[in-house]
């Protein structure tokens, strides 16, 4: 399935989605795991292995640009609060060990997706780390580069 789809949204699981917009407070590619920022902007998750809003930036439709078409600091954002289930194309970081269907994946600290890390924490700032779980294969672990995977929202 990998670079199949050409949108970020690939499938909605109950029909729903919520799009809101705002500025983007530094460079981000479509398909990125986007924050709140207290200035009032979308930035790239920055909390690797932390909590995370299943929240990712959309095409940038009003440059009719693809989904690698990055947004420049300043540009609105188009970001989609996924809800459980939906299918979207990810971005998944450089050098990211090897993905298999069904491995759960957390932000990465930068906007891009890693497999999650395991370790004994059970405190709050790690209860909604798991942001999807990987819908392809996907080994990224010799590339210098962010690629695409296909993930189903947790």
């Amino acid at each position: 399935m990998t670079g199949v789809a050409n949108t970020i949204l690939i499938e909605p699981a109950n029909g729903l989605t919520v799009v809101r917009e705002k500025l983007a407070g530094d460079a981000i590619t479509p398909g990125m795991l986007l924050e709140n920022a207290a200035a009032g902007t979308f930035v790239t998750h920055v909390g690797a292995g932390l909590n995370a809003q299943k929240l990712f930036a959309l095409e940038n439709v009003a440059r009719a640009g693809g989904i690698a078409d990055a947004y420049v600091v300043g540009e609105t954002v188009r970001g989609l609060y996924a809800q459980r289930g939906d299918l979207i194309n990810a971005a998944l970081a450089a050098s990211a060990a090897a993905i298999v269907i069904g491995d759960a994946l957390e932000s990465s600290g930068d906007g891009y997706l890693r497999i999650a890390r395991a370790d004994a924490a059970t405190d709050t700032a790690q209860r909604d780390a798991i942001v999807a779980y990987a819908a392809e294969a996907v080994d990224n672990s010799g590339g210098a580069a962010g690629v695409r995977i296909q993930v189903e929202v947790a």
